[in-house]
């Protein structure tokens, strides 16, 4: 019989190898079989026989209530402080078991034993279920096995593994609730909930409570259609007890790296950055913790992205994208510099927000919107419709871009929406019991911790967080669900209100409470701090202050002309004409919400700033009622050739000519000289 054993140990070994090696010191440990697993164990490790014929020759059914007592005692005989107790193939088979449970739908999440039968003695195993009562009645020796277990993990500290072994506290699953601890979450459940804790801006290392991280991840699935297993989506909508168990203690192992659902390593997600001034789209990546950098593969061609100063990875701009990517799936293999593997994965949307991005310079996809912030929103065909009908309610501001401006790199039938600012959560919530889904995915939701936002800073050299007085910041809470969620706030001075509600939108904070000094705000578990200052006083200028009086021809090196030229917010019409020929609108932003209630100003500001890039070197033209007006916007001399191609050239020259007001600027008659040749040819 001992040539019986040698199977048997053959998959401990294996089994160890895989869920308990010191690879695993100080992560949550989820010993999950299921089919698949176990055929990929068996092929990796090169096993001659399966999981179940490893195991089923040691379980004696002519026990009637110790089926299990070979192998319990065998395994409590062997045991080894350096090695887990002898039991891995049995408590898999008991996890496999579990892991059946989901997908037969003529068994109820009560009834455990038969899939175990099944398992084991094969689909048409029926003797007036004797051997599913013999395997019921010396359950409780495999439960001995589970606690030794965890008892062995516990012991070692962590040093393989971090147990997640926890019994089910209904009582009359007290005892199966040790392998459906295990079977609630596949691999690829796993792998997601570490995008979630990324998004929810969980801390590494750090407790978190069962109830709150239950909350984010229902906000999380729910606002993104994040699709988890349906036996973990059950077990979250039914609060099954285990489950948060199981979700701490993989938010407390956690390493900050996001990993592929598909199995295939660490995870780049890609998203959409969209140039509005070339009509350009190019993708984009955050950079993720633990990769500096690494090679892409697609096709023939590797692509190499390294960390830059930006929060953004530079070389993944290089990745080809047309306007068919925009609606399609897309994954792009490769390796992190330090060797590991990843993929950069992009998943498309029929509708994708977008938000400016100062590091970038252009606008990003994002995966929701926030309130109060001005954000592009690209549309299939299919949403258009519905989204317009939300947006007339809830962002009555937004602007439709005329379909042939960015034809060339929008797929066919997507449309531009600009100025697309939810301010009023009370419209969007109104407008939601007519298009709820479309009202559901525009509400602004954000899903991680509580934040501080808007406000007047100051003093940045000394920390994060300073502000002036009469101009302290908003309160962002975490949203959950329609946001009807009330949260009980500390404003500091020992006063807890109940009366604040969390909607996604931003609640100003109380002006009087807030005096000169130092405050601490604790809310949904975080505590806050921010500190008012009365003024600030500094004996010399603000740097920057008085760059925009400059003319850009009194200066000898063009590369400190100030990125930045200001233009009116009363203009019919605000365009920027470049010295190659290239034509973009300028979009206006919103006032900001934060300002308007403080009252700061009784309009609205005459001006607002455009930054521009290195290459954007021309003019802005301003349109208003008496007059067209050119701005010296950085020019340098025209390049005629590319003028004269430009796509836009036409609209390039009326623009110059049809200016009114021209800039004392010794480049402007050239410009002059090349639009009128460029009309003049187009009249022919």
């Amino acid at each position: 019989m001992a040539f019986l054993w040698d199977c048997y140990d053959a998959w401990q070994r294996a089994l160890a190898a895989e869920f308990f090696s010191p690879e695993h010191a100080g992560q949550a440990v989820v010993f999950h079989i299921d089919d698949g697993v176990a055929e990929t164990i068996q092929e990796k490790h090169q096993l001659p026989e399966s999981l179940t014929q490893a195991v089923k020759p040691h379980i004696d059914l002519s026990r009637r209530s110790h089926a299990f007592g070979t192998i319990r005692d065998r395994a409590q005989a062997l045991g080894s402080g350096s090695q887990p107790p002898r039991s891995l193939p049995l408590l898999a088979v008991s996890v496999l078991a579990a892991s059946r449970m989901s997908r037969d739908g003529e068994i109820q999440a009560i009834n455990y034993f038969t899939p175990l039968k099944r398992l084991l003695y094969g689909e048409e195993a029926d003797d007036n279920n004797r051997k599913r009562d013999t395997l019921d009645q010396s359950f409780g020796e495999v439960v001995d096995l589970w606690r030794q277990l965890d008892g062995w993990l516990r012991a070692n500290k962590g040093a393989f593994g971090v147990s997640t072994i926890t019994p089910d506290k209904f009582s009359n699953r007290a005892r199966i609730g040790y392998p459906l601890s295990q079977a609630l979450t596949r691999l690829a459940d796993r792998q997601k909930l570490t995008q979630f804790f990324c998004d929810a801006e969980i801390t590494p290392g750090k407790s978190y409570s069962g109830t709150y991280l239950l909350r984010m991840l229902d906000a999380w699935t729910n606002h993104g259609r994040k699709r988890f297993s349906r036996r973990f989506e059950a077990a979250l909508a039914a609060r099954e007890p285990v489950l948060a168990s199981l979700i701490i203690r993989q938010a407390v192992s956690w390493d900050g790296k996001v990993l592929d659902s598909g199995g295939n390593g660490h995870l780049l997600r890609l998203r959409l950055a969209f140039d509005h001034k070339r009509a350009r789209l190019f993708w984009a990546a955050h950079i993720a913790a633990g990769i500096s950098g690494g090679t892409l593969t697609i096709g023939d061609t590797e692509i190499r992205f390294e960390s830059d100063q930006s929060p953004y990875y530079e070389g993944i701009e290089r990745l080809p994208l047309t306007p068919s990517s925009i609606a399609m799936p897309l994954r792009v293999y490769g390796h992190a510099a330090a060797g590991d593997p990843l993929v950069a994965r992009y998943t498309p949307q029929e509708v994708i927000p977008f938000r400016q991005d100062p590091h970038l310079g252009s606008w990003v996809s994002q995966d929701s919107l926030e309130a109060h912030e001005e954000h592009l929103l690209l549309v299939s065909p299919e949403q258009q419709a519905e989204v317009r009908q939300v947006l007339q309610v809830a962002a009555p501001g937004f602007i439709a871009v005329p379909p042939p401006m960015f034809a060339a790199v929008l797929p066919n039938g997507w449309r531009l929406y600009r100025n697309v600012c939810f301010e009023d959560p009370a419209a969007l919530s109104r407008v939601s019991r007519q298009h709820a889904e479309t009202a559901a995915r525009l509400r602004p939701n954000p899903i991680g911790r509580p934040k501080l936002v808007g406000g007047l800073p100051v003093l940045e050299e000394l920390g994060s967080h300073h502000y002036l007085q009469g101009g302290a910041p908003d309160l962002l809470l975490p949203a959950a669900g329609d946001g009807s969620r009330r949260v009980s706030v500390s404003l500091g001075d020992g006063t807890q209100r109940t009366d604040f509600r969390a909607t996604g939108y931003p609640i100003p904070l109380p002006q009087d409470m807030l005096r000169t000094g130092r405050h601490e705000i604790s809310a949904d578990g975080a505590v806050l701090s921010l500190t008012i200052h009365e003024r600030v006083v500094d004996s010399g200028l603000p740097p920057g202050t008085g760059a925009f009086g400059l003319i850009a021809e009194e200066i000898d090196n063009p590369g400190v002309t100030p990125p930045v030229i200001l233009a009116r917010r009363n203009a019919t019409e605000t365009a920027f004409v470049s010295y190659e020929g290239v034509v973009w609108d300028a979009i206006i932003p919103n006032t900001p919400q934060w300002l308007r209630r403080r009252q700061i100003l009784e309009n609205d500001p005459l001006y607002f700033e455009i930054k521009l890039e290195p290459q954007d070197r021309g003019w802005l033209i301003e349109r208003t009622a008496r007059r067209v007006t050119a701005i010296p916007g950085w020019p340098t001399w025209p390049k005629e050739d590319v003028i004269m191609g430009a796509e836009a050239r036409a609209d390039w020259a009326e623009l110059i000519l049809n200016v009114t007001s021209p800039p004392r600027h010794a480049l402007w008659p050239v410009y002059v000289k090349i639009a009128r040749k460029i009309l003049n040819d187009h009249s022919r």
